[in-house]
């Protein structure tokens, strides 16, 4: 492929980013303004636990087959990547539904409930066209989500019925199975690639995508667990509102930059790649941040200013967290990926324990200073690793 070609591939891919995102943008927007802080926590923890689930069942039905192979091994696992969808949104919802159940505060578990399962059957359809290089279907999937994400928006401004809003939320995204869903109902003849390390590479990255989850989504666990309403509202917002825009060219360059840099195979070229990858990533999540505070600085919103508060933080957490993503592919090539899913843990446990400690000892404040020192302590530990990569002799890969 040539350079000219890549980047056309890239822009689309930001296209279809754009697109996706500015519906996921809408609806969040709008609930941010029309539901209280006790319905956006709910909303925020059914989220959390529907992103967890959604990356486990990326990593096993569709990036371990990409990491292996490339995107045309997809074909022929229609029916595998469909069956994992649907077992994830059963298992979200249980999850989201048992935990608001025990909640005594929550009054409207139903929808959240929903929500969780449709978060993630709604991205079956896009991800799987996505992985393959089907920019054409993603789009599709991608304008669809735009659209209703403009209903959505009048629909609240109308009637400010923050509830109404994620009721359609949920159709919206069951929808978009709907596709995916009816080519079920023929045989799918595509010719099917066989990767004999399949079983084994889906397992460890299944479980490094959960790792990557819980880290990502601990601090929501924790505030719901431990901390206010107020606080869950203020951490969701700045993940979903403030963050945003970097989050649309990460997750809309990712599943390429996975494909290219699967077919790395010298340990200084992948540390070097993925050096470039999470410098990239944290100037954008930066821009990102300052973006915010100059648009929202002068809107006077309670959960805007909610989630002004927590901005700092989490940007710091997001650049560590993209950091260590992008050397775990040279990590995992060179020491296989037993000893990436280790590296995984060790990031996964950092995050919880110091966000912990922070929010026991120092409640909001204290949360706040635990996310800096546990982002702190995982660059250097990204760093470290990235040295002894780069530095140790070929003959140490032992991919196993």
């Amino acid at each position: 492929m040539t350079v000219g070609n890549r980047l056309g591939v890239a822009a689309l891919a930001l296209i279809e980013q754009g697109l996706w995102s500015a519906g996921f943008l809408a609806f969040t927007a709008v609930t941010a303004v029309t539901l209280d802080a006790a319905d956006l926590a709910d909303l925020a923890l059914s989220t959390a636990i529907g992103l967890i689930f959604l990356a486990a069942i990326r990593a096993w039905s569709i990036d371990a087959v990409i990491v292996l192979g490339n995107g045309s091994a997809l074909a022929g696992r229609l029916r595998r990547i469909t069956a994992a969808y649907i077992l994830g949104s059963v298992g979200s919802a249980t999850i989201c539904g048992a935990w608001l159940g025990l909640s005594a505060s929550s009054e409207n578990g139903i929808v959240y409930t929903a929500f969780a399962a449709a978060l993630v059957l709604g991205d079956l359809g896009r991800y799987r066209a996505l992985a393959g290089a089907n920019l054409s279907v993603s789009i599709s999937y991608a304008s669809c989500y735009a659209v209703a994400g403009a209903v959505a928006t009048l629909i609240g401004y109308r009637t400010a019925n923050g509830l109404a809003v994620v009721w359609l939320w949920v159709v919206v995204l069951a929808l978009l199975s709907v596709p995916t869903m009816v080519r079920l109902l023929f045989i799918d003849l595509s010719p099917r690639v066989e990767l004999r390390e399949l079983p084994k590479y889906a397992r460890y990255m299944t479980l490094e995508s959960v790792y990557l989850g819980v880290a990502g989504q601990a601090a929501i666990f924790l505030c719901v667990a431990l901390g206010t309403d107020q606080d869950v509202t203020g951490l969701r917002l700045a993940y979903s509102l403030a963050f945003a825009p970097a989050g649309l060219v990460v997750q809309g360059l990712g599943p390429h930059v996975l494909r290219l840099g699967s077919r790395v195979r010298d340990s200084k070229q992948g540390v070097r790649y993925a050096a470039y990858w999470g410098s990239f990533c944290a100037a954008g999540y930066m821009l990102s941040g300052f973006a915010f505070a100059t648009f929202f600085g002068d809107v006077h919103s309670e959960n805007l200013d909610l989630a002004s508060t927590f901005v700092p933080a989490v940007g710091s957490l997001l650049i560590a967290q993209v950091c260590t993503n992008a050397m775990q592919v040279p990590f995992r090539y060179r020491y296989g990926p037993r000893a990436s899913q280790l590296l995984r843990l060790a990031g996964v446990m950092i995050d919880i324990l110091f966000q912990l400690a922070g929010l026991l000892i120092g409640a909001t404040n204290g949360f706040i200073l635990s996310i800096y020192a546990a982002s702190v302590v995982r660059l250097v530990i990204v760093s470290v690793v990235g040295v002894k990569l780069f530095y140790a002799p070929e003959a140490d890969h032992i991919r196993s």
